[in-house]
């Protein structure tokens, strides 16, 4: 249609659009703009692409794996002349909920790749929040859906994008909350000059709010303009067609996809692998929110439930190896006063250079693979993986290397704080059983053959070297089965089962490895 609108720059330009998933055309030759102030409304049958299409629009397509390409061509502009961005609203809304509903706008905020200062990106998220009416010392937890849409909105209209997404904003919502989320969608066009584009089945809610509505036909495998009336035609006669897509794959077919998984996710590790220093790098979008992440990591991984937990494992085997040694040594009336400081001195060298270091790699790999494997898998199913690729936050930058410098520097501490309280423990268990020796005399023993001339106890190298292969092997098995798709809550707790075992499993190998070189070594 010719009209002023022409004379204008589209915020979202479509000029021959098309995606192809799994060498499938989903649609293709799609053209379109849609300017400031305008709501497009999206609509076609389940499985149809819809959510492909909000993803290709937000940069996230090739986030989640798979075979997808994008055809033609699509523009995102911003009155500004800059390159335009989209921001999107995920149907499960994606909120941090690790952070309040404060923290949440700000972090759209400290992302926006506006231009503005921080100083105008701040009072730009305040305006947001103070127009929505948030509340914003609210927990996320306790705040009603109706609140929880409004953040989420307020999160991307901080982010200060030129289009913004929203994939099913009504699902699951009563007749008055979908008209109050419509609501929400009209006005964040009309009063910000964003252009808006909504992906729903309940199109109902939408009328006399969308300017465009587009029938995503899978038939024709066309997205094309439609009447509102023509798109209750379509609904209509797909009615039935809808529940035939619904259907699952043959049992081949999963087979099939089961066995890509597992060769994909074997080249992954591979190449996770090579690309482990790159990933070490703190290449942080925002420095203070990178720095937020890894104080997040660290506390989930070392402190302080981690603290009691390593501490009492030292407890026992500082316990159970200094009794049992003395208790059922052979002949140890005869034997023991004879051989008592190299008896000493063996366990002290057992505790420190073995039996502490495995205990620890093993207890790491159940209590802080499974927590890391838990938080990111939660992430990954709630969407708040690709809420921060939205926000040009890279999980792999913000998460993966934030897991990997905490497992560095927790791991270690865990260790020396296991081996401290497990050498407090053997002392005592050593002057209980021998009344008439002394701690000084257990300690000149116990240490015997870990006393070097330099700083650190002899082995401290070796002790560095694998308890670092330990940190960095269960973080990155973690990230891993945390990372994986995860369409239901069963797969997140599939996921840190995943996880424990292959971290367990991959500790056991890289302490059977050292003790070989190690040892043999002297």
């Amino acid at each position: 249609m010719a009209s002023k609108e022409d004379n204008r720059t589209p915020l979202l330009s479509a000029k021959g659009f098309g995606i192809t998933a799994g060498g499938r055309t989903l649609f293709s030759g799609a053209d379109f703009n849609l300017y400031p102030g305008q709501v497009a409304l999206v609509a076609g049958p389940s499985g149809s692409g819809k959510t492909l299409l909000l993803k290709a629009l937000c940069g996230l397509l090739d986030a989640g794996g798979g075979n997808f390409g994008i055809a033609g061509k699509i523009e995102l502009n911003s009155p500004t002349g800059r390159r335009g961005t989209a921001g999107m609203v995920f149907q499960e809304l994606a909120l941090f909920d690790d952070l309040t509903a404060s923290q949440n706008i700000r972090f759209g905020a400290d992302h926006s790749k506006s231009g503005k200062s921080g100083r105008e990106r701040r009072a730009w998220a305040d305006k947001v929040a103070a127009d929505l009416e948030i509340d914003l010392d609210i927990p996320l937890g306790s705040a009603s859906q109706g609140q929880r849409q409004k953040v989420a909105l307020a999160r991307t209209l901080a982010f200060d994008a030129d289009v913004i997404l929203f994939d099913e904003p009504t699902s699951g919502l009563d007749p008055r909350q979908s008209r109050v989320v419509a609501g929400l969608v009209r006005r964040a066009a009309k009063e910000y000059g964003k252009a808006a584009v909504v992906v729903t089945h309940e199109y109902e809610y939408f009328r006399g709010i969308a300017d465009l509505v587009l029938l995503l036909n899978p038939q024709s495998r066309t997205l094309s303009p439609v009447t509102l009336g023509q798109l209750d035609a379509f609904a209509a006669s797909e009615e039935h067609a809808a529940s035939a897509h619904a259907k699952a794959p043959g049992a081949v077919r999963r087979a099939a996809s089961r066995a890509a998984d597992f060769f994909d996710a074997t080249a992954s590790a591979a190449i996770e692998a090579a690309l482990l220093p790159w990933r070490l790098l703190p290449l942080w979008r925002s420095p203070a929110w990178g720095l937020r992440f890894f104080l997040r990591y660290l506390s989930l991984v070392a402190f302080p439930s981690a603290l009691a937990y390593i501490a009492i494992a030292g407890v026992i085997a500082g316990v159970v190896t200094t009794y049992f040694t003395f208790e059922y040594f052979p002949f140890k009336r005869f034997t023991e006063p004879i051989i008592i400081d190299d008896i000493l001195a063996s366990l002290g060298y057992a505790q420190y250079r073995l039996i502490v270091p495995v205990l620890v790699a093993l207890l790491v790999a159940a209590r802080c693979g499974a927590a890391a494997a838990s938080d990111v898998g939660g992430r990954v199913y709630a969407k708040q993986a690709d809420a921060l690729r939205s926000f040009g936050a890279d999980p792999a930058r913000y998460i993966y290397a934030n897991m990997l410098w905490a497992f560095l520097a927790g791991v270690p501490v865990l260790t020396a704080l296991s081996f401290a309280v497990s050498q407090f423990a053997s002392m005592i268990v050593y002057v209980f059983m021998h009344p008439q020796s002394s701690p000084m005399f257990w300690s000149h023993h116990f240490f015997g053959l870990l006393r070097s001339d330099g700083l650190f106890y002899k082995g401290t190298d070796w002790l560095a070297a694998k308890t670092a292969a330990t940190a960095l092997g269960v973080a990155a098995v973690s990230w891993s089965r945390g990372m994986a798709p995860k369409p239901s809550a069963s797969s997140v707790n599939s996921g840190i089962t995943s996880a424990v075992i292959r971290a367990t499993l991959l500790v056991l190998a890289i302490h059977a490895v050292f003790a070989f070189f190690e040892f043999s070594s002297g």
